[in-house]
């Protein structure tokens, strides 16, 4: 972890502040297998039918499923529904 993101997570302890606000973190929310939405993300990295892969802070979200779709994409939040089967997080190193 940089020395930046070090001093930021010691602020956010501190002070009892939620991590994903201070340190751009994702926030995932899953509502059943039909409904997510994810907050702080960077972008949309792809969209198919049965696959979204959404870009956040220091890596990527993919959200496997069937009829995926993307029903509100804003700076900072996205709302897909479809049936989701898989969500996968992976870390860049």
């Amino acid at each position: 972890m940089a020395k930046v993101e070090k001093v930021k997570k010691k602020i956010a302890d501190i002070f009892d502040l939620p991590h994903d606000t201070v340190l751009g973190l994702p926030r995932v929310t899953l509502i059943g297998s039909h409904q997510l939405y994810i907050e702080n993300h960077t972008g949309i990295n792809l969209y198919e039918k049965n696959q979204i892969r959404v870009g956040v802070h220091k890596g990527e979200i993919q959200i496997d499923g069937e009829d995926l779709q993307l029903r509100t994409v804003y700076s900072d939040d996205i709302f897909i529904e479809g049936k989701i089967f898989n969500i996968f997080l992976k870390e860049q190193v």
